[in-house]
């Protein structure tokens, strides 16, 4: 189990992008969060690094309407884990 950050720049702001990451994150069985942030979306993911690749590669090209310049993704240090994926604001 890991955690990793991703910061995804682009036009994702206001296409239901952070909606379309929740839904993916919650069908892999994935935990943390994801926001808006500065032009860009920022999620944490708590789970398997296979299920975090996975919404990582959807993220990346799945979406209908978002343009998705760049994701950018560290291994972070686990100071907790998260009990549920969230939306935040």
């Amino acid at each position: 189990m890991v955690q990793i950050k991703a910061l995804i720049m682009g036009k994702v702001q206001g296409v239901g992008f952070r909606y379309f990451v929740y839904d993916n994150a919650i069908k892999l069985g994935l935990k943390g969060y994801v926001r808006n942030l500065n032009g860009g979306v920022e999620a944490v993911f708590d789970g398997s690094r296979e299920n975090i690749d996975d919404v990582i590669r959807i993220i990346r090209t799945k979406h209908p309407t978002a343009m998705v310049k760049t994701v950018n993704v560290e291994v972070i240090e686990i100071e907790k884990r998260f009990e549920d994926f969230r939306l935040k604001h």
